[in-house]
Formats: C-alpha cells, sequence, structure tokens
C-alpha cells in the first residue's frame, strides 16, 4: 500500500515554483562564482604570507567578536523578551544596524571612538586609541553582527514554553536558577544557530571595518579587504579568496547545524536502563520491597476511606438533616473540629486577589484531600497559584502540563526540587528514586521528557511534587490533558498516594471528586459551598454543584392527612412518605434526586393513594412504592446524549429539573408538551 503525504503536510504549487526559483538564483551565483575559481592556484595563493596573515587576522577577530556577541548578545536578549512595553522600542534599536549601510555603520562608530569622537577624546586622553587599530576590527564586527544573534534567540524566547520555568520556581528556585536549568537549556538550538550566523557576518563585514579600521596590512586587514585589493590587481586571487571565506562560513553554519541537532537528538531510553545519575543503593535509600509495601499500605488506608464514604452515603440520614457542615458566605472556614485527620493539626490558606475578584479562605485538616470546582473563571487556578506564590516552601504543585524540564532525564527531574531545598545532591537522587518507586516509574528514571507518554511524564510530574515532601500538595486539573486510559491510571495512583496526605485539587472532572474527602465549591471567586464529599453527592446545594454531580434540588412541602404524610412540589403530590415518616409533621423540605429516570403517564396532578401504596396520578397510575418521586413539568428543552436524551422540565411554580430518559421512551416528545417522570430513591431535607 503506499502512503501519501496529508493535505496538511503539502504546500501549494505556485509557493514551490516561486521557492524553487528564489533557491535556483541563490545557487546559481554560487556556481557562477565557483567556475571563475583558479582551481589549479588554490595552493599558490595559500601560501602567501599576506592572505595567511589576513585569513589569521579575520578567524581570531571573528572569534572575539563572536564572543562578545554571546556575552553582550544573550542578556540584551533575554532583557528584551522580558520587557513588557518596552520590548519593541527596544528591538527597534537592536535592529538599526541592519538597516545603515555598512559604510555609515562605520561612519558612527568613527564619530564615537575614534580621535575626535564623542569618546574617543577622552580616550586618547587617557592614551587609548580604538581607530585603526585590531580593537577597531572586532568593534566593527561586533556592531554589525550583533543584531543577528540578538533576533534569532529573542524570536525564540517568545515561542519558548515558560511552563518548565514556572515549575521551577514553585519548587523554590530563584530567577538564576530557572534561567540556568530552565531557559538557557531550552534556547541552546537557537544560540548556537545565532552564534553562527554572527560569526558569519563578522567574518564578511567590510564597510564598517574599512571606513573605522582603514586597511592597514597585518593590524586591520581582513579578507573581505584582501579580496577587495587583489581584485584590483590579480581578479583569479580574488575569487581563490573568496572560496576560502565562503568556506569558512559554512563550515561555521554546518558546525552550528551540528550542534542543532545534536541537542535535538532523540534518545532511545528503553525500559530498565540504568540512569547514570542514578546513585548506587545505600543506607540512605529503603529497597524497593519497603516503598512498595508503603505504597501498598496508603491504597489500603485509601480503600478504607472510600468504603467508609460509600457506607456514609448509603446509611447518611435522608430526613431532616439541617444540611450540617456547610457555610453559603464567601468567607468559609469549614467545621471547628470536624474534618481532621491524624494528629488534628490544620493548615489554614488565604487567597485575597482583588486583581481577578477573587477572595477566599480555606482550613485543610491534617491529612484531608479537599476538591475545589467550580464553572470556568471562577478563580480555581488563580487559589492555587496565589497559594504556590506566597508559599513555595510549603506546597508542591502539579498541574495537567507535567512541565519536565526537557533536557534532564526523569530522575533528574525529580531530584532537582530536593536539591533546591538544600538537601546534598547525592541524597536528592536517593529520595528522587524512591519517590519514582511508590508512583511505579522507577524503570522511567533513565529516559527524558520527549521519550515518553503523556500518561508517564504525568507519573514523573507527581513524583517531583512529592519529593519535596509539601505540606500542602496543590494539583491543578491533573487529569485533564490525559487519554482516559492515561487519566484513570493517574486517577488511581492519585487515590494510593494522597491518603494522609494534604492535597488541594481544582477540577472540571466529577471522576476527580473520589479523591477527596471535602469539596469547595467557587463561582465569581467567592466560596459557595464547603461539603463533606458524602453530602455534596447526595445533596448539593450550589446551582454549579447540582449540575455537576447530577443531581436535582426542589423546594415542596409535607402534607399530612389521613392517608399519611406526602410531599407537594408546586401543589402536585410528588411523593409518599414511607411509614416510617408518618408521624412527620408539615414543613417546608427539600428534595434532592438523581437526573436518572423514566417517563410516566403524562397525565394531570396526582392524589395521595388511600391505601398508603404511593401517590395516584389522575388517570389511576401510581408510584409502585413509597420512596419513588413522580414529578409533572413542561419540557423546555430536549439534549440527546449517547443512547438517552436529557429533558429539562419546568414546574408550575418556576422551579426547574433535569431528567435523563432513554432515547426510545422520549420519542415523540417535543418541547412544550407536560410529561410525568419517576425517578427513584429521592432524599428528604428540612429547609
Amino acid at each position: 500500500m503506499t502512503t501519501r503525504a496529508s493535505p496538511a503536510g503539502r504546500i501549494p504549487l505556485a509557493v514551490a515554483v516561486v521557492g524553487g526559483v528564489a533557491l535556483a538564483w541563490l545557487g546559481l551565483t554560487l556556481v557562477g562564482l565557483l567556475a571563475r575559481v583558479p582551481w589549479a592556484r588554490l595552493g599558490e595563493v595559500a601560501a602567501r604570507p599576506e592572505f595567511r596573515e589576513a585569513l589569521s587576522l579575520s578567524l581570531r577577530t571573528c572569534l572575539g567578536a563572536t564572543l562578545v556577541v554571546l556575552l553582550m548578545g544573550l542578556p540584551l536578549a533575554i532583557w528584551i523578551g522580558n520587557s513588557g512595553r518596552l520590548a519593541p522600542l527596544m528591538r527597534a534599536l537592536v535592529l538599526t544596524p541592519l538597516a545603515l549601510p555598512p559604510v555609515v555603520a562605520g561612519l558612527a562608530l568613527l564619530s564615537t571612538f575614534g580621535r575626535r569622537g564623542l569618546l574617543g577624546t577622552t580616550l586618547s586622553g587617557m592614551g587609548i586609541e580604538i581607530g585603526f587599530t585590531t580593537i577597531a576590527v572586532l568593534m566593527a564586527q561586533v556592531f554589525v553582527s550583533l543584531p543577528y544573534f540578538v533576533v534569532s534567540v529573542e524570536a525564540a524566547l517568545r515561542v519558548h514554553d515558560p511552563g518548565p520555568g514556572r515549575a521551577l520556581a514553585l519548587l523554590g528556585a530563584g530567577p538564576g536558577m530557572v534561567l540556568r536549568h530552565a531557559t538557557l537549556p531550552a534556547l541552546t538550538p537557537a544560540i548556537s544557530s545565532g552564534l553562527a550566523l554572527a560569526f558569519a557576518r563578522a567574518l564578511g563585514e567590510f564597510g564598517a571595518t574599512l571606513t573605522f579600521a582603514g586597511s592597514l596590512q597585518g593590524t586591520t586587514r581582513t579578507m573581505p579587504l584582501a579580496i577587495y585589493l587583489a581584485r584590483e590587481s590579480d581578479p583569479d586571487v580574488a575569487y581563490a579568496l573568496a572560496l576560502v571565506l565562503i568556506a569558512t562560513a559554512l563550515a561555521a553554519i554546518a558546525l552550528a547545524e551540528g550542534v542543532r541537532r545534536w541537542i535535538l537528538r532523540p534518545r532511545p531510553g528503553p525500559a530498565g536502563t540504568a540512569d547514570p545519575a542514578t546513585p548506587e543503593p545505600d543506607e540512605e535509600r529503603p529497597p524497593a520491597q519497603t516503598v512498595a509495601a508503603a505504597g501498598e499500605g496508603r491504597r489500603r488506608d485509601g480503600d478504607a476511606h472510600r468504603r467508609e464514604g460509600e457506607d456514609r452515603r448509603r446509611n447518611g440520614d435522608a430526613h431532616g438533616r439541617e444540611g450540617e457542615g456547610r457555610r453559603r458566605d464567601g468567607d468559609v472556614h469549614g467545621r471547628e473540629g470536624e474534618g481532621r485527620r491524624g494528629d488534628g493539626g490544620e493548615t489554614e490558606v488565604e487567597v485575597d486577589r482583588p486583581d481577578r475578584g477573587v477572595r477566599a479562605r480555606l482550613r485543610i485538616g491534617e491529612g484531608e484531600v479537599l476538591a475545589l470546582i467550580g464553572p470556568n473563571g471562577a478563580g480555581k487556578t488563580t487559589v492555587l497559584e496565589t497559594v504556590a506564590r506566597d508559599h513555595p516552601a510549603r506546597t508542591a504543585v502539579l498541574s495537567q502540563d507535567p512541565a519536565l524540564l526537557p533536557h534532564l532525564s526523569a530522575l533528574q527531574n525529580v531530584a532537582l526540587g530536593p536539591a533546591l531545598r538544600g538537601i546534598p545532591a547525592h541524597r536528592a537522587r536517593a529520595i528522587a528514586q524512591q519517590v519514582l518507586d511508590e508512583v511505579g516509574a522507577s524503570a522511567l528514571g533513565s529516559r527524558r521528557p520527549g521519550e515518553m507518554s503523556g500518561g508517564q511524564r504525568a507519573r514523573v510530574a507527581l513524583a517531583r511534587a512529592l519529593a519535596v515532601e509539601p505540606d500542602v500538595l496543590l494539583l491543578d486539573e491533573p487529569t485533564a490533558a490525559l487519554d482516559v486510559t492515561s487519566a484513570s491510571e493517574i486517577r488511581a495512583l492519585l487515590e494510593g498516594v494522597l491518603p494522609g496526605r494534604r492535597a488541594i485539587i481544582a477540577s472540571h472532572d466529577v471522576l476527580d471528586l473520589q479523591l477527596a474527602s471535602r469539596v469547595v465549591v467557587l463561582e465569581a471567586g467567592r466560596i459557595v459551598e464547603d461539603a463533606s464529599l458524602p453530602d455534596l453527592l447526595t445533596a448539593p446545594e450550589s446551582d454549579f454543584a447540582q449540575e455537576f454531580v447530577g443531581v436535582n434540588r426542589l423546594r415542596g412541602e409535607v402534607v399530612v392527612g389521613s392517608a399519611g404524610a406526602w410531599v407537594e412540589v408546586a401543589g402536585d403530590p410528588v411523593m409518599a412518605l414511607g411509614a416510617e415518616e408518618d408521624g412527620t409533621g408539615p414543613g417546608a423540605v427539600l428534595l434532592y434526586f438523581g437526573t436518572l429516570a423514566r417517563l410516566v403517564e403524562n397525565a394531570g396532578p396526582g392524589k395521595p393513594d388511600a391505601s398508603g401504596g404511593g401517590v395516584q396520578g389522575a388517570a389511576g397510575g401510581s408510584a409502585d412504592r413509597a420512596g419513588a418521586l413522580r414529578v409533572r413539568g413542561t419540557v423546555r428543552s430536549m439534549a440527546p446524549t449517547l443512547g438517552s436524551v436529557r429533558l429539562t422540565l419546568g414546574l408550575a411554580d418556576g422551579q426547574e429539573c433535569r431528567v435523563v430518559v432513554s432515547a426510545s421512551e422520549a420519542a415523540g416528545t417535543a418541547p412544550g408538551e407536560r410529561v410525568g417522570a419517576e425517578v427513584r430513591a429521592p432524599r428528604v431535607l428540612r429547609r
């Protein structure tokens, strides 16, 4: 079977034709030059002392100029890239030499550093002469080549991924450490290419050198000047020297390209390959069996914790509970003395960001995992960023972007955190290996991020966060960027490592809630609900939480009659209370129920069944047993899902509820029709 390039990988024919013409034009000029080279005289020309001297001077000054360009241009490019509004002005100043004719550039240097120049007069008084010296040659080369380097590096900096640098800063690295370990390694290919361009431009510099430095044999006469003079007396020699100059420039460019390819080369890292940085086993590194046992213990604790939550959901008091443990104001502290684990220690975090409209205060008990949910723009990420920024020594962040340093192995990435916090290098590597074992990534120690899958990078990022042993682990949508399988694996991994640790998880995925013991709902930068996980899953208060977990809430009234007690919503009997609730007095209640339902006979309001068997409709149908809830409303919207249809029903008093029914049941139903829906296991709470 023949494989063809995808349409996205092809270019229009016209573009290829015009590009080919441009390439042919450039190549043709070189061919024309090569055709005039006196190949038989190359040895003779190369042996002439004056030309060897010119080549030596050119190479020495160009190498010196390239070094100066690196030392001056790299800080300048980084400064421009981080200057905000001043960047365009600074960039324009850097690009000015590119717009000047070389002779004008030489005049500018001469008028500044020459004997009668702006600074040259003072320098001459001090006995320092620059004009018409070898230093002048180097300065002219720096002046014309510096923009090429700065433009190359600054352009790379603009598209540089700041994620690894931010992750490093959150681990406690200062600006210098971030520059050294994150920024410069990422810019190395651009630095290499920029230096090659600067060297080639300096090697070919002619006009500025002639104007500012002159043409003195052995002092300022570089190869371009020697070629210019030879053209007047012996054109064949000029062509031979031009060949040498071109070959030197091409060699520099080829060297830079080789360096770039070497830096970016793929590095095969098969599983099990030892990392050169991996420490030898010693007394500081626990055996793998011990680490595995510790991880298994945490997983067992996590299973017990989840089973406890499930028991609470099944056995929770369904009637008359006052919604304890919640506060609806924007300054939520949670329950005093509840939700704490271990020794009862508590961490308080406060976020006050008026620039982003976020103000919240949270308390996290020892070993408690807190989920932070809310709509887009509610301020979840702002909360985590602010906590991490204000408490870098006490926190660690795991986001949906692993933000690993691409030039380091997994082991080195993980070891960097402990090392930044003052732990000796050998001990930091031992800790890194231990944590990689704990998250099931020990085989990845020698691999770089580019050699890992998304799920593997997420494991390493988790290990990096755990390696610093933070007081609070901050997880910002840790599974959002992963496929379903990888997300499930990371979620299972977190279930094993989070018990016993404080953590805050910001998420848009309801499956991530299983990791938490408490949930906080954030809307418009304010906390609107703070509840235990079982409470939120069964009786959420905020509108967002109800939508998020798929639970409806309706306001109703308990009515007591001769046949027993039942609940009415908008004057319509919807649910009969069981025998155990017959003594329930009248009053306002809240009904919580899920969205999974079945459609029932489309009839008017029902009435209590005198037999006590349920709520009977006008057409004779009734709920098959006490505890089922039947609600009637007008279909306001319909949205098909996989094999089912989601209906939004409007009730007579303006309330709404959402139900999901099978597609076959919804067939023939249209917006505006009045339907009845029955759901099971509703929860009734006193208002």
